[in-house]
């Protein structure tokens, strides 16, 4: 996520959106808590997951500002096959 504004931008956090094989939420941990970005910053989503099932896993970059959660249509979303 890059701050493209003139001004500064007041995460409240950054996490990665993890759905297992069965579509149920695993969300990785928040990260970059209370971190502000200058304009033109860039910070990284990231997160460590249990992969405990076999199957497909989905993970996406999320983020919250002032409260609202965005997980845009799991913008950048990959997948991971657990065997």
């Amino acid at each position: 996520m890059t701050n493209t504004t003139d001004q500064r931008l007041q995460l409240d956090y950054t996490f990665v959106g993890v759905r297992d094989p069965a579509g149920d939420n695993k969300d990785a941990e928040d990260m970059n808590e209370g971190r502000a970005l200058a304009p033109g910053e860039t910070v990284t989503a990231q997160g460590r997951v249990l992969l405990n099932t076999a199957g497909g896993w989905a993970m996406w970059p999320c983020y919250v500002l002032a409260g609202d959660l965005f997980c845009p249509d799991r913008w950048q979303v990959f997948f991971v096959l657990a065997e």
